[in-house]
């Protein structure tokens, strides 16, 4: 299999805007113009984003724990869409915590599997040693574009990992979809009943009953949209980015301007 630094940005990338798809119940609120306009661009699809309809440009995975059988889900679907999604860069993440199945990856997604480079930036709950590290990160040059991708970085969950994916792909707008945090019902937990019908069985929700817990502080973890407000702030103008949410929803409301 492939390691992230030998994937082709030139080959892959085909617009200066990347639509982050997250699972958020606000998904399912797209209209078919917005999704014409999101299927002009490229896109990321995150972790479970591979039960959608949709086919985005990339994938981007952490290895499902076994609670709830959440992985054995993963991989039925994997399997079922394995034809649709043959031609798609598949991204894992987090490689070095769990052990990947790479024995339950279809041989036909095999060739276009990169495996991560991460470094989750030890910030813990402290916003204050988050920007010390993102600091020394920007005057060592590894917050710019360079047309390789070396390292990825993340800080509290995978959509920080996300930003610095799309940072250093060359994207200029970053919109976020799906991304809602004020809650944590996933879109398909909302049409639990259609994906059924698609012979599709659906994991149970991880997730406690209102806001989603990568926006929960802890001693341990600082908010994501405080995390993404941070990046934003630091690298936007030197990269000349801008972030975006696709709709006036949730925490990024607050934080980023309304794409659609």
């Amino acid at each position: 299999m492939n390691t992230i630094d030998k994937l082709d940005i030139k080959r892959y990338k085909t617009s200066d805007t990347i639509f982050i798809l997250g699972s958020g119940s606000s998904i399912n609120n797209i209209s078919d113009k917005q999704w014409d306009l999101i299927s002009k661009n490229d896109s990321l699809g995150l972790n479970f984003w591979i039960i959608h309809d949709f086919i985005s440009t990339f994938y981007c995975y952490e290895e499902p724990n076994s609670s709830g059988d959440r992985k054995n889900i993963f991989y039925d679907i994997l399997n079922k869409k394995k034809d649709l999604l043959s031609e798609r860069p598949f991204i894992i993440k987090d490689l070095l915590p769990s052990k990947i199945s790479f024995d339950r990856i279809p041989e036909e997604l095999k060739k276009n599997i990169y495996l991560s480079f991460d470094f989750d930036i030890p910030a813990k709950g402290d916003d204050a040693v988050m920007m010390k590290y993102l600091w020394v990160l920007k005057s060592l040059g590894r917050l710019r574009y360079t047309g390789k991708i070396r390292c990825i970085y993340s800080i509290t969950a995978s959509l920080s990992y996300a930003v610095f994916f799309s940072l250093f792909m060359g994207y200029k707008k970053v919109v976020f979809c799906g991304i809602d945090l004020s809650d944590s019902l996933y879109f398909y937990e909302e049409k639990e009943d259609y994906y059924k019908n698609k012979g599709i069985i659906v994991p149970k929700s991880m997730q406690n009953p209102g806001v989603h817990s990568t926006e929960a502080r802890s001693h341990k973890k600082i908010p994501i949209s405080h995390v993404l407000k941070a990046i934003y702030d630091l690298v936007s103008k030197e990269n000349d980015i801008e972030l975006y949410v696709a709709q006036n929803v949730g925490k990024l409301s607050k934080y980023f301007k309304v794409f659609f």
